[in-house]
This record gives structure tokens, C-alpha cells and sequence, in this order.
């Protein structure tokens, strides 16, 4: 499917924008009405360097003669002038498994694994994507959507938190830090994440909310450094919101009590 090859080509497409963007279409027979997708689900996965997980996606289509095929292409909404064209998916797209549910209607679905670095290889395939989905009836009326569904590829973050004591007299300070860090497809490791916004939180003892305290930002290694007033007994942790291509996270807590 197309996205086992989607790495080196975004990047000359990045640079180039070689492709036109298409626009939906439908096409009857004599005169029919075109088959709908009346729904489209496909999952988003969050990946490690080297993780492999499997890719899922179901088109609920109807047409009055019967559904006689389904196809369907992933491609990346960073690069709005990679999508295909109905004739793309119709030669390389991905064939669905449908399963008739009624007369008119199907559920097709499709499965593929996906491995970050042999398949996506580069960070730049992390962020948002559409999936195109033609549809092609018995009677010969075909629909296309280029954009069906979206979905994200992800890169899993990690975020440690450490305090500067286990104990402190109350109303006293203390030091919170972390590092924040992301999987590098491209290299297959866990590399330092810098520049990056984190908060730092706190649970009191007994209690079950977060409250946030202050908003930091990441070194260009990734380090991450807080002073707050410690007046109760609890936990601190940093939290990272995530963005377009990095999952979001939060560190384990650290437990800090009060000096008697």
C-alpha cells in the first residue's frame, strides 16, 4: 500500500509539491444514484522507535444495487498535494474485505502492520493523514473521497520527574526535575526532546485530582527544572500536552511528605 513507501517521497514532495489535489467525485449507471459511505473509522497509532502495531479501518458504504468493492489509500495531511487521485487508489490502493449487511449495504474493513521505522522511516510521516476511499457499486457507480477519515501517526513520549527531597518542612520549597523525551523513527532510538512546553503538577495526599502548578519549557536537551512551595503532603509530576507529531505524557509522580 502506498504508505510503505511514503517516507522518502514526502520529502521531495516537501520540497517539490508534484501532485495536484483532487477534489470528491461520484459516477452512476444509467441514471442510478452513486454509492454513499455513510461512515468511515480507522484507528490512530502512537509508536515507539521500533514499534510495530497494527493499522485498522472500517467504511460503511450502500448503494441500491449492492457494493461490489471498496479500496482505500492513506496520505499525509502535511502535504496536501500528495493526495491521489481516484485512478491511484483505484490501481494501488488497498482492497477491503467487505461484508454485506444488508441488500444495499457493507462494512468494509482492512488491516495492515505498521512498523515506525521500516515503514514510516522518517518523523516527518508523524502528524495528521486522510484516508481516500473509492467505492464501486455491482450496478458499476463508483464514489471517491480523498478525504474519507483522518487519523494521526504519533511519536510516544516519555517524562521523568524527580524531587530534590522525600521530605521538607512545610511552606519550604522544592525542585522538581524531568526530562522529556521522544521516539526518533528515523534513527529506531529514544532521543532527548527539547524546547518543549511541560506543567508542572500536584496531587495532595488522599486526593485524586492534579492541580496545576507552573508552566515550564524544556532545555534544548530536553531537561527540565521547577521550584514550587510545598504546603501540604503529595505527589509531583510533570505533564506534557502533546502536539501535531509528539504524544502527549505524563511523568510518574514523585512523593513528597511533611517534616513532623
Amino acid at each position: 500500500m502506498r504508505m510503505r513507501s511514503v517516507a522518502p517521497v514526502l520529502i521531495g514532495a516537501l520540497a517539490l509539491g508534484v501532485l495536484a489535489a483532487p477534489a470528491a467525485s461520484a459516477a452512476t449507471a444509467a441514471g442510478n444514484p452513486a454509492p454513499k459511505i455513510t461512515k468511515a473509522v480507522v484507528s490512530s497509532l502512537v509508536l515507539g522507535p521500533k514499534t510495530t502495531k497494527t493499522w485498522t479501518a472500517s467504511v460503511t458504504v450502500t448503494d441500491e444495487s449492492g457494493i461490489k468493492g471498496v479500496k482505500l489509500m492513506p496520505w499525509p495531511a502535511m502535504v496536501p498535494d500528495f493526495a491521489p487521485k481516484a485512478s491511484d487508489v483505484a490501481d494501488e490502493g488497498a482492497a477491503a474485505t467487505c461484508k454485506a449487511t444488508s441488500a444495499t449495504t457493507s462494512v468494509c474493513t482492512y488491516k495492515e502492520s505498521i512498523n515506525s521505522h521500516a515503514d514510516l522511516g522518517d518523523n516527518l510521516g508523524a502528524g495528521r493523514w486522510y484516508v481516500a476511499v473509492q467505492v464501486t457499486a455491482k450496478d458499476g457507480g463508483t464514489t471517491f473521497a480523498p478525504k474519507a477519515t483522518s487519523f494521526t501517526f504519533k511519536r510516544q513520549a516519555s517524562l521523568t520527574a524527580k524531587a530534590s527531597a522525600k521530605s521538607v518542612k512545610k511552606n519550604s520549597t522544592v525542585t522538581v526535575t524531568g526530562q522529556l523525551k521522544a521516539a526518533d523513527w528515523k534513527s529506531g532510538k529514544v532521543v532527548n526532546y527539547g524546547k518543549q512546553s511541560v506543567t508542572l503538577q500536584f496531587r495532595k495526599s488522599g486526593t485524586t485530582a492534579w492541580k496545576a502548578v507552573k508552566t515550564v519549557k524544556a532545555d534544548a536537551k530536553g531537561a527540565v527544572k521547577a521550584t514550587a512551595k510545598v504546603s501540604a503532603a503529595g505527589s509531583w509530576r510533570y505533564a506534557f500536552a502533546g502536539n501535531g507529531s509528539v504524544a502527549a505524557v505524563n511523568s510518574a509522580g514523585a512523593t513528597v511528605s511533611l517534616k513532623k
